[in-house]
């Protein structure tokens, strides 16, 4: 649909079709997007809903948001006068600062098992106190509910916590239980400012840890300077020793079968298979001898990486590719350096191989520990 919005003039109701629908209303109709007010539609085209609302100021009508759409950042953005029932759609993943500066929003909330962004996704709601339950996928959380002066609610915070940044900075009520089952993330300035919250009511997961790095980390979390003294809170919060087991998630498998467009394997398809199950599942497909491509990805509290595969036939060209320090590695087999074409693309044949164990090595190892084997030789780059 080309059109920005539908207006029903005799209904004085405005039907939205694109993100910017309701700034390219309000030039064309010279209204001040502080002063729109009207109750509005959202098409059923819509896929994103990024800054629909944002800057209303007066907004204040129900809207029901299309169950295709799958990201809602800065939606309601500084909607100051908006407290309307507002149900998310199950797909959507990023929702950061969806009501940011809606100082007047306090509705229940369900968040979607797919909302991974929702880093400052109801600061400065100075009204809002309703019970949320993070997804599990639940990555960025930073200032997620800074500002929130009536917030007092109870939070747990999974093992896929990135970034929990000020989180909670500023959130002078509140004095709920608070669980944090991740501290290899970014959590400073967590608690900046929480007046009210009693230690006691803080349980934080760790592993091993001696009592100078305790006080560091809470020090960080409670946003208080090097020299202050940190063992009011040091001996009333609430640790819990657990063994260390890093966990790999392995979030995307996709493939091509020679003639075939790519397939991926779904994130949800996945969580229910086993590293051995997925093993055996690419073992089949290579043996078809048509696999052409395969990508493997995966995330742990630290790491980001992709094993890269492209073949011809026997012959493989492999890498990993890490997201976080944006390097390459290739395998290396030590072998002479004449290029080799594997699908339309020229690798050093040190770079390739042609042995299948190794392949399977590779493979096995990475499903295990998100890493390049150490079992081979690689050349970073």
């Amino acid at each position: 649909m080309d059109q920005d919005y539908i207006y029903d003039e005799k209904n004085r109701v405005v039907r939205i079709c694109s993100p910017v629908g309701i700034k390219v209303f309000c030039r064309e109709h010279k209204i001040k997007i502080e002063e729109f007010n009207l109750p509005v539609l959202l098409d059923d085209s819509i896929t994103h809903c990024s800054g629909m609302f944002q800057d209303c100021t007066s907004f204040n009508q129900p809207v029901v948001i299309p169950e295709r759409v799958a990201g809602c950042m800065d939606m309601f953005r500084d909607c100051k006068a908006f407290n309307q029932p507002v149900k998310i759609p199950a797909y959507v993943v990023q929702c950061a600062r969806m009501f940011a500066g809606c100082s007047s929003f306090n509705q229940p909330i369900e968040l979607p098992k797919y909302a991974a962004y929702c880093y400052e996704m109801f600061a400065q709601c100075e009204s809002f106190n309703q019970k949320i339950e993070l997804p599990l996928r639940a990555e960025n959380t930073s200032a997620m509910f800074s500002g929130c002066t009536s917030f007092d609610q109870e939070i747990v915070l999974g093992e896929n916590i990135i970034n929990c940044w000020s989180m909670f900075a500023n959130c002078t009520s509140l004095n709920q239980k608070i669980e944090l089952h991740n501290t290899h993330c970014l959590y400073n300035n967590m608690f900046l400012n929480c007046t009210s919250l009693s230690p006691e009511n803080v349980t934080i997961y760790s592993g091993r840890i001696t009592q100078k790095t305790l006080e560091k980390r809470l020090r960080q979390m409670w946003g208080r300077d090097e020299a202050e003294d940190i063992a009011d809170i040091a001996e009333k919060v609430n640790i819990v020793k657990v063994k260390t087991v890093k966990k790999i998630r392995i979030t995307d498998i996709s493939y091509t079968l020679e003639g075939n467009p790519p397939v991926e394997i779904e994130e949800e398809e996945l969580a229910k298979l086993t590293s051995a199950e997925i093993f055996q599942k690419l073992e089949e497909l290579y043996d078809t001898q048509k696999l052409t491509t395969l990508e493997i990805s995966t995330r742990s509290a630290s790491s980001m990486k992709t094993l890269a595969v492209y073949f011809d036939k026997e012959l493989s060209a492999i890498s990993v590719i890490d997201d976080w320090d944006e390097s390459i590695s290739y395998y290396d087999s030590g072998e002479d350096k004449e290029p080799v074409e594997i699908r339309g693309n020229f690798y050093p044949r040190h770079m390739v191989s042609d042995d299948r164990n190794i392949l399977f090595t590779i493979i096995d190892d990475f499903l295990k520990t998100g890493k390049p084997s150490k079992q081979v030789k690689w050349i970073r780059e």
